[in-house]
């Protein structure tokens, strides 16, 4: 579901949300998504986003910061960076720039 429809896009999700789309409870999907991948629904969430930026950067290299930002669900500029830096040990920008510079 995550890859297909792609919820994290919207950045008003809940965990409320997503489980009551997948006809369970928040509960319950917050222990599969702990025991499963060792992190909380918000930096599941968060890591999807952060993989998405990845995705549309590559295609579009000439993206700002503030659109990728946005295109790839975060609603806010420090929310960004920090999931992108704890998920791939850098800024959005520094690496923009390291792709960029290939």
């Amino acid at each position: 579901m995550m890859e297909d429809e792609k919820p994290f896009l919207n950045p008003e999700l809940t965990i409320d949300a997503l489980a009551g789309s997948l006809g369970t409870n928040k509960t319950t999907l917050s222990r599969l998504i702990n025991d499963n991948f060792g992190m909380n629904f918000r930096q599941l969430i968060n890591s999807y986003k952060v993989k998405e930026a990845i995705m549309i950067f590559s295609k579009n290299n000439n993206i700002s910061m503030d659109d990728l930002r946005a295109a790839a669900g975060f609603k806010s500029n420090g929310t960004f960076t920090s999931s992108f830096t704890r998920f791939t040990g850098c800024t959005p920008g520094e690496y923009c720039r390291k792709i960029v510079d290939r």
